[in-house]
């Protein structure tokens, strides 16, 4: 391992700095051999090396004692799991299969005539409903909406 010292380190970037902001790379400085070139663009990247080899010594990572299988002291509450696990996506698959149930239920009790003669029609939107909740861009609007929502909500609330 190569070690150089601060002042070696502030002249080495210095003149890489000069080599690669030249205008031209085909024809070295008259000044600087083409060895001295290549030279100085090892020992910047062995200095790169060496910063990054520092900033990984300062991160520590805690090794656990043979057959602990985690670093928490307490195991994690009920509720977070239950909010860990029912993320955005399942809220987004339990409002849709309730529409559904809700519709069906309605259909069968003749109560939906629309969903009683266009079948086609209510199967088609759920199928278009299923590939829209997949897609990204779909989702980060929706989201957006409800927190633009939720905030109008919250503000006329907090006013009264």
């Amino acid at each position: 391992m190569m070690s150089f010292s601060k002042s070696e380190k502030t002249s080495t970037a210095v003149s890489v700095r000069s080599i690669s902001s030249s205008s031209s790379l085909a024809a070295p400085s008259p000044s600087a051999s083409c060895a001295q070139d290549v030279d100085l663009e090892k020992a910047n990247g062995k200095l790169a090396l060496d910063e990054a080899e520092a900033a990984l010594a300062r991160y520590v990572v805690p090794v656990l004692e043979k057959g602990v299988k985690t670093a928490l002291k307490e195991p994690t509450s009920p509720w977070v799991r239950f909010r860990v696990w029912y993320n955005p996506y399942r809220m987004l698959f339990t409002l849709s299969f309730t529409l559904n149930m809700v519709g069906i239920l309605l259909a069968g009790l003749h109560r939906f005539p629309y969903a009683e003669k266009h079948g086609a029609a209510i199967a088609l939107g759920n199928i278009m409903a299923a590939v829209a909740c997949r897609n990204e861009l779909f989702l980060r609007y929706l989201f957006w909406i409800v927190v633009k929502l939720f905030q109008q909500v919250r503000h006329l609330i907090s006013r009264t």
